[in-house]
């Protein structure tokens, strides 16, 4: 009774409060395009959302109820092509946005530790698929190489397609400075653990626009271990300030399902998620923070969008009304130059 209550009063503040929003994180997919998806395919991606397929009409269904204005796609571990290059994501993106999908910008992927001239060649192609392209991510969640009888993020905080520690890879960091000369941002997603590392390296390319999605991936805390959350929380917060003090980066507040899994099933869990949110708005202040679904994923544990974002603006109504509009449009649409 106590978890329909919280649940039935976020959908009531999210209705209330009406705030224009700006999606800055969503995905789109299809297990029926083996040409496009079959590697996100491969590794239960379409299992984990309850779907074999996520397209504008679900996006339309899942948010109908709230004012959404604007979106950014992010790329969702596109197939490669025998070139290495990530752009068929990026053509079938563009081909749904043609036929009427609400799609503002696109964040594409790109191996970016590939040879210098190669990255070059197919950032170019990127660009020159769609003028919706904004940004490129290339994954770099690694916590060592996966052992026998281990899986990709469910058992190891190494995410697929990720074989070394990026954050530390002059290749790598050669491809990043190839992003500012075409007017492309970066969003960066690494663990707690490599935060820190990633501040000194993005410190070197100060002209690149960065984001830290997901709050810097903090991974399953509130679950009873109270000194493994405390000593994560600490190397996190850490991480965190380190990137603020040393780069310009902005963080997106999202994919708190991996942070606090199944946050807003009780109280003292949907508190933690709100403190973890507190921590990175305090570090980094709200001029440089953003809300985002992460949709169809952060849907997975049973939330809707509506009661998670009534969760959200809940979270931030004691902020001046500028603010608030901040973190839920202006600074991501600023940030992906939205307007």
């Amino acid at each position: 009774e106590t978890t329909l209550m919280v649940r039935r009063h976020a959908v009531s503040r999210a209705a209330s409060r009406c705030l224009d929003i700006v999606d800055p994180h969503f995905h789109f997919y299809d297990a029926n395009r083996p040409d496009v998806y079959s590697f996100v395919t491969s590794f239960g991606f379409p299992e984990a959302c309850g779907a074999a397929a996520y397209q504008p009409d679900d996006y339309a269904r899942d948010f109908a109820a709230l004012n959404v204005r604007a979106t950014v796609h992010v790329e969702v571990l596109p197939d490669q092509d025998a070139n290495g290059s990530c752009v068929g994501e990026v053509v079938e993106v563009e081909r749904l946005a043609a036929s009427g999908a609400l799609v503002s910008g696109i964040v594409a992927a790109c191996d970016l530790s590939q040879p210098a001239a190669v990255v070059e060649e197919q950032l170019d192609a990127i660009i020159a698929a769609s003028d919706k392209v904004r940004g490129i991510r290339w994954i770099t969640n690694y916590a060592g190489e996966l052992q026998d009888g281990e899986s990709a993020i469910a058992t190891r905080a190494t995410w697929p397609r990720v074989a070394r520690d990026f954050s530390t890879c002059p290749h790598f960091s050669r491809g990043l400075s190839l992003l500012p000369p075409r007017g492309l941002s970066f969003d960066l997603q690494a663990n707690p653990e490599q935060l820190a590392r990633w501040a000194d390296t993005l410190a070197e390319i100060p002209d690149l626009r960065v984001v830290l999605d997901h709050v810097g991936s903090l991974r399953g805390i509130g679950q009873g271990d109270v000194a493994a959350d405390q000593a994560q929380l600490a190397v996190w917060r850490s991480g965190l300030e380190a990137l603020a003090e040393k780069t310009e980066t902005s963080v997106k507040l999202s994919m708190l399902g991996y942070a606090v899994p199944m946050w807003h099933t009780d109280e003292r869990k949907t508190a933690l998620a709100r403190e973890v949110v507190g921590t990175v708005l305090g570090i980094f202040g709200t001029d440089r923070c953003f809300f985002a679904s992460n949709w169809p994923v952060d849907g997975e544990d049973g939330i809707t969008a509506l009661e998670m974002y009534g969760h959200y603006m809940d979270w931030v109504a004691h902020l001046p009304r500028a603010e608030q509009v901040a973190l839920f449009s202006g600074n991501a649409a600023r940030f992906y130059r939205l307007h």
